[in-house]
Order: structure tokens, then sequence, then C-alpha cells
């Protein structure tokens, strides 16, 4: 897990005006490609600019020590984004419980990734945290799983949605034929 970057140029001129900290966005097509904050900026002779931003995972990098009872690897990460001040998105509940751990002197980052290995091997369930548009969202990888279908002839992919059924692999090629077929017509 690592922090969204982006780095861009742009020319300074009399409306511009922005300080490392702020926020920024990219927005293309009506859809949310990034939402961090400017880390540095640099400006040359020729008055351009040079911007480098991250999203919320780069405060992540910031080492604490924090000593935990009863937590749930979702509870420690909410109690790091209230004590960091990071907006949260859809945090799955990881539902086990961890007894006591003492994390000392390392990132946040190394903490949440402690506790979710501990998740990991106790309950088989995998767990990733990443940047949702200036929102730190953990999900059960399970729960991010498309039903999605390539066709052998084309190489397209194709969305299938059957409700409450489950699929025979053997099954799935002449389900890939009939859907494509049927969006030819």
């Amino acid at each position: 897990m690592q922090a969204g970057k982006i780095a861009f140029s742009v020319l300074k001129d009399g409306v511009l005006n922005f300080q490392e900290g702020n926020s920024i966005s990219l927005i293309v097509d009506d859809y949310n490609m990034f939402y961090g904050f400017v880390f540095s900026k640099q400006r040359d002779k020729s008055g351009i600019i040079n911007v480098v931003a991250y999203d919320q995972m780069r405060y992540l990098k910031n080492k604490d020590t924090y000593v935990y009872t009863n937590k749930t690897a979702s509870a420690l990460l909410t109690a790091i984004a209230e004590d960091f001040q990071l907006n949260l998105g859809d945090i799955e509940d990881t539902r086990y419980v961890i007894p006591k751990k003492i994390e000392d002197n390392l990132t946040l980052l190394d903490m949440i990734n402690n506790a979710l290995n501990e998740t990991l091997i106790q309950t088989k369930k995998l767990y990733t945290l990443y940047d949702d548009f200036g929102k730190l969202t953990l999900k059960n990888v399970e729960s991010l799983k498309l039903d999605l279908g390539i066709d052998e002839d084309t190489g397209e992919i194709k969305m299938i949605h059957i409700e409450n059924e489950q699929i025979p692999p053997n099954d799935l090629k002449e389900l890939i034929k009939i859907l494509s077929q049927n969006q030819r017509d």
C-alpha cells in the first residue's frame, strides 16, 4: 500500500495562488481520479511551477507508538484517522479482535498492516486499504469482485450478472458467447 501521487507543472499567472498543504483534485470526464494535498512546489526561471501532491495515504508514513487492547484492525484504523484528522470513507468491519498489541515507533501504515496481517492469519480474510478520492477506505477484497468474463473470440470484457447463481467454469464460455451475441443483436 502506497500513497497515490500526482506530479504536474503549471504556468504562474496573476490568478493562480496555492501553497503546500492545499488540496487538489483531478477529475476526468466526470470521473474522480485523484484527491490529495500539495507537498512540494518549485518555480523555475520561466515561471513554470512543478508540483507534487499525495493522497492521504502519505500521512500514514508518520511514526508513532500505539498500545491497544481488544481492537479490530478497522477500529485501529478509525482511531488513527481520528488522531491524525484524516478523512474516512467506507470502513468494513474486520471483526477479528486483536487481544493486545504494542506498536512502538512504527509508521502508522505498518501498524495498520500488522493488524490486517494478524486478521488475515486468524480469519483467512484479506482486506485492502486505499484512498478513495480523499477518503481512506478499507474493504474486504471479496466485496471488490466483479462479475466479469472475457470473450474468447474478441477479447472483450463482458459484465455478467446472474442473481444468486454460481456459474461452473465450463458453462462460463457458453454464457459469454450468449451474452456477446445478445449485445450484437
